[in-house]
């Protein structure tokens, strides 16, 4: 998830402290856009017409500002989504990718095998966090989630340990 503002010459546009500031090129935005399962964009009315040639959804903000918010459903189709619940105390993991009537339920070892770095996880639960990492744990899985906090959405993706140290100077 990637919350990104256009910038304007026009307008002095003052930069928010949770979006990633640019001017706009069609492809650098077209690039975030396919690097991500969710892209919001804040804009002026100057570049309106710029962004509709990529989106028609567009939300007026009191500030002046419009957003539109674009969801890539191929970065499902490269990466995945779970949904993890708690059903009469046993842990069950859907995989949702949105595609209608294809909700599949998995179990630990199709988790381990279908899931990647960047596989979007939603816990229904906080409690389910831990015991989902429990169970990765048994299965010797190298599995980690990543919590990512942007604007107020909290999500989690599945990263895994970096065991790379950083150099060091023989004095």
């Amino acid at each position: 998830m990637e919350y990104i503002q256009i910038n304007c010459n026009e307008c002095n546009i003052i930069k928010r402290s949770d979006t990633i500031l640019i001017d706009f090129n069609y492809n650098d935005v077209k690039n975030i856009i396919d690097s991500n399962y969710i892209t919001y964009i804040l804009f002026c009315d100057h570049k309106t017409k710029e962004l509709m040639n990529i989106t028609t959804k567009v939300h007026y903000l009191p500030s002046g500002l419009r957003y539109t918010s674009i969801t890539n459903i191929n970065y499902l189709e490269t990466y995945n989504r779970f949904e993890v619940k708690e059903d009469k105390k046993t842990l069950k993991i859907l995989l949702n990718n949105y595609h209608p009537g294809k909700v599949k339920e998995v179990n630990i070892e199709e988790f381990i095998n279908v899931a990647k770095k960047g596989s979007i996880i939603l816990f229904y639960s906080s409690t389910l966090i831990q015991q989902l990492e429990k169970v990765l744990l048994e299965h010797n899985s190298d599995f980690i989630f990543k919590r990512i906090i942007k604007a107020g959405h909290t999500f989690y993706i599945v990263d895994t340990p970096n065991y790379t140290k950083s150099a060091s100077k023989n004095l």
